[in-house]
């Protein structure tokens, strides 16, 4: 059998589209956090992303570059660094949204008075959550997207583009 694509008209022009967006000015800031050769740790990379201005408080691991801690751990050393946020959210070990609040309490998002309250929170997707996540960010947010060897440009911009409409400015971090 043969298979043909046909695709809708409505849909032509997507890759571009979705290029254009990516190359906005907003999204102009590469930073290699790479020291003389040496990649840092993943505390030395949240103090790195803490430290920007305006803040970032979203970070998406696109490219896989967060691998020694647990998500509820990267939420737990962001919040530790980050004073200005009252709770992390990041997906649990049951792939389930959950927020670490400030005094160390996990609860699950669907539950936590900070759910409504995202300006109040940084947020932590890890490689596996970076599709199909959908927040609704206040205007002027700003994200840090991880990049890692050998990703692919759709894989970027599934794990990125939901953030188009929402986030102000994305950095690129690879570390």
């Amino acid at each position: 059998m043969s298979i043909a694509q046909h695709d809708l008209d409505h849909q032509r022009g997507t890759n571009a589209r979705v290029l254009a967006y990516l190359l906005q000015p907003e999204n102009d800031f590469y930073f290699v956090t790479r020291q003389n050769g040496k990649r840092q740790t993943t505390l030395e990379f949240l103090r790195l992303v803490t430290a920007q201005r305006p803040e970032i408080r979203v970070l998406v691991d696109v490219g896989a570059q967060i691998l020694d801690l647990s998500n509820h751990e990267v939420a737990r050393v962001w919040l530790d660094i980050s004073r200005a946020a009252d709770g992390a959210i990041y997906f649990d070990s049951n792939d389930e949204l959950g927020i670490l609040t400030r005094d160390g309490i996990p609860q699950l998002m669907s539950s936590s008075p900070l759910s409504h309250q995202l300006d109040r929170c940084i947020v932590y997707l890890d490689h596996e959550h970076t599709r199909n996540t959908d927040f609704k960010f206040p205007i002027g947010s700003r994200a840090a997207v991880t990049l890692g060897p050998k990703m692919t440009k759709d894989a970027l911009v599934q794990g990125s583009f939901w953030q188009r409409h929402s986030i102000s400015k994305s950095y690129n971090l690879s570390f």
